[in-house]
Parts: C-alpha cells; structure tokens; sequence
C-alpha cells in the first residue's frame, strides 16, 4: 500500500500538490524511507532556493541534477511490537544500518510561452547491514531500489484556456506500515489530465480525469487479489476568483475502483469492486498577505458491487476533508498544517473499506548563516465498520492513536553543498497490542545539487 507523507515529510508541505479527495491514502505512519528523506530535503529547498539554483540551462531547456547519500540508524525496520518473534507471521523487532544512494534530474523545456514539457526522474537504492546481536540474519533480504519517472506538458491558451496532461510512475517497495504489517515490492502508473477556461479571470469551469494502476509483484496470490486495482477518476469544478490569487468552488467527482484478481463477496473476504460519487466544494489560493490555503470537503457515497461476507451492507456515505493552511510569518519561516479524513479500502476481517483521520504540523526556519532548523508532528486514527478479532482483543478501531514525530537540521556550505541530520519517532497505540510498535530513526545526509 503507499503512503502519505507524514513526519520529516510534513516540513515540504510548502510545496504541496492541489488536495484530491478521492486520493487512495492507506494508513501511512512510518513511510517510505527513501521518500520520507527527500521530502525533508525539499522543505529546506522551499526556503533556501535551491530548486532555482545552482541550474543548467541551455536555451529554452532547465536541468538540475542532485545526489543524496543518506545513512540512517532504524531500531525497528519491520515496525515490530516490542518483544514481538516470528511466530504468527509477525516480525520480530530487527534493527538495521541503512544507506540510501538517492540521485535524480528535474528538466523542462520551454518551446514557446505557451508550450511546456517537464521531465523527472528519481532513483533510490536502500541497502541494509546488521547491526550487533539484534540484526537480521539475512539483513540484504530488505535492500531495495525506488524509482520514479514523472512526464508532463502544459498549454498556456489564448481566452483563459489552460490545459495538463502528465504521466508519473513509480516502482517501489511499500514500508512495513499498512495493514499488512510487511514489505511488497509494487509499481503504479497514473495519467490524467485538466482542462480549465476563465476567459475574464473572474470565474472558471474546468473538467479532469486520472487514470491509475497499481500492480503488485509477489507470488502471493491473495495479495494480489487484496492490492491489485485500477481506479479511473473523472470530474470536473466551477468556481470564482474572490481576489486575483485566491478562488473558491464547487465540485463534482466520479470514482470507479476495479480489483482486477477479486470478484464478487465470496468466503475469502469481501467485495471490493465500488463506485464513488463526491460532491465537494473548495477554497484555493492566498487567503491572506502570509497564508495560502488548498481545502476541499465534502459528503461521499461509495456503492460496493456487493455486501460484505455475510452481511447486507454495500453502501458507505461519510464527510471527507483534505486539504492544509501554508503560513510565512516571516520570510524564512513556514508553518504547515494539514488535515486529512477519506475513505480507504480495507484488507482486515470483513470490512470493505475503512475511515482515516490525520493531521500534521510542520515548522521550519533558515537562519542568515545557511542554517535550516525544522520539527514536526501527526496524529492518525482510523475506523473500521465491522468490528476486528485479533489475539482475543475485538475493536472497531485498528490503528488507534498512530503518533509521528522528527525534528531536522541542515547547513549549506555552499550553493552546491549541504548536510544535513534527521531525527524521527514513530509509535501506535491501539486496541491491538499485538500490532503496536515504537520506532526510532536518526539519519544523516550529504547533498549535492548542480
């Protein structure tokens, strides 16, 4: 399952992407190691420029390239319980020396101001060591390699036309953090596209749709029928400028959600092929001299292609939010807050699906000498249907309280150069103490950017 980035991820929210309701978001504490680190890392380029230069540019086409060597110390790589074994399927507590090797290229051409291509691409190879009396025996069972490959072109129209389309994949290997409590190696390939027209820049309508599959590579075949899916996405918004750099507006989304190995509700779990329909309204833009906001909420109603296992439920309708507040009070200073609740697909006992609440905050500062400070925290809960048995305890709730917290430093020694050092806590406490860990990892990082 992926993961949103929470911890050392929050202090990029600067950067963050337009908040998609419909977004599959499955429990995400702990993240992606690699993706947790260079987020961090771009939330000191939000601040420090870095994303602008230093820079190769050649006419009309801008490339930069980067290297991150990143070494991080992990007390519990499998997210364990504490004095968890191997017995039951569940990992013991194993921790690890981990070297990340992370390189990639930005680019993008201009062939005319109303013509543009972007170009990225990211590679990440994770490595793993023993560590004393604790270690794995095999500790290279976990290495890893992540990559990512993002393509887009944007038009630029007379009469307030604009339009995207954009292709991003990714193959990757998901974090012992999910429902699933293990790593699988998976790959996921998303199109889509919008078209928006605001010919007074006073109002607009606009029309969008996404295309994305996820595919998991394993033997196993019930995880496949569990993960594999295609969700398609089609919609649209109509909304008013309420100041030049601010708009607000209604929307409407269609989700089809297709697991492509599991049919209908049958002994081996439930029904998971469903229909969404969202109708949401939005705020976008800079809301104040010193803050931007990207929110929308909303009222979802998912019709599953049948009942659960031996139940006569096959609707869900739910309040969904998402969205965060981007405050600078000061010019090297931001402060992120994010809040997220939706409805994710359920791997546990009967239930189809499950409803997760998040929220973080994130601080960050750059001093006048070259020195960037940040800390950050989330809290994450997330609500099942159908009540779960686990090891005789019984809950609605899985993941109960899922805390996360981390503070960063970096220095930049020149435009060129920076390290920096990280630090990040991770803990669940739930109504499942089979299934709650604490996590330690403190890492150090060497950037190169040209």
């Amino acid at each position: 399952m992926k993961k949103v980035l929470l911890s050392a991820a929050v202090l990029a929210l600067a950067s963050a992407a337009r908040a998609q309701l419909l977004d599959y978001t499955p429990p995400s504490t702990g993240g992606d190691l690699a993706s947790l680190q260079t987020a961090a890392l771009l939330g000191v380029d939000a601040l420090s420029g870095a994303t602008k230069n230093p820079r190769m540019q050649f006419g009309g086409l801008t490339m930069q390239t980067y290297y991150n060597a990143t070494e991080t110390y992990d007390t519990n790589i499998f997210l364990a319980p504490t004095g968890g074994t191997s017995a039951g399927g569940v990992a013991p507590v194993r921790d690890s020396w981990i070297m990340d090797n992370n390189f990639g290229v930005k680019s993008s051409y201009e062939l005319s101001p109303r013509h543009k291509f972007t170009l990225d691409y990211d590679f990440s190879a994770l490595s793993y060591q023993g560590n004393g009396g604790s270690s794995q025996v095999d500790p290279n069972a976990n290495n890893a390699i992540d990559q990512s490959l993002g393509a887009s072109y944007t038009y630029t129209g007379s009469h307030g036309i604009t339009a995207k389309v954009r292709d991003n994949y990714l193959n990757t290997t998901d974090p012992a953090d999910t429902e699933l409590t293990t790593r699988y190696h998976r790959w996921e390939n998303m199109v889509g596209g919008e078209v928006e027209y605001s010919p007074s820049h006073t109002s607009f309508v606009s029309v969008d749709a996404e295309d994305q599959n996820d595919r998991y590579i394993t033997d196993d075949p019930q995880i496949r029928a569990l993960l594999d899916r295609i969700t398609e996405t089609v919609g649209g918004r109509v909304g008013y400028y309420v100041a030049p750099k601010t708009k607000v507006f209604v929307a409407y989304h269609a989700q089809a959600m297709h697991f492509t190995d599991f049919g209908e509700a049958t002994s081996a779990g439930p029904a998971r092929d469903n229909h969404s329909d969202i109708v949401s309204v939005g705020v976008e833009g800079q809301i104040a001299p010193k803050l931007k906001a990207m929110m929308e909420t909303g009222y979802t109603y998912t019709h599953f292609i049948a009942p659960a296992y031996q139940t006569s439920n096959s609707t869900a309708r739910f309040w969904s939010f998402d969205g965060g507040l981007f405050y600078t009070p000061w010019e090297k200073t931001s402060v992120n807050l994010t809040v997220n609740r939706g409805l994710d697909p359920a791997v546990l006992g009967e239930n189809q699906y499950y409803i997760a609440t998040t929220g973080s905050l994130g601080i960050m500062h750059r001093f006048p000498w070259a020195l960037t400070v940040g800390a950050n925290g989330s809290i994450e809960r997330d609500n099942y249907l159908s009540p779960i048995s686990i090891g005789g305890s019984t809950s609605s709730v899985f993941y109960g309280n899922a805390y996360t917290g981390g503070v960063l430093a970096a220095y930049d020694f020149n435009k060129y150069l920076r390290g920096s050092a990280n630090y990040m806590y991770i803990s669940r406490f739930s109504d499942f103490a089979a299934y709650d860990y604490i996590d330690h990892r403190t890492s150090v990082t060497l950037s190169l950017r040209y």
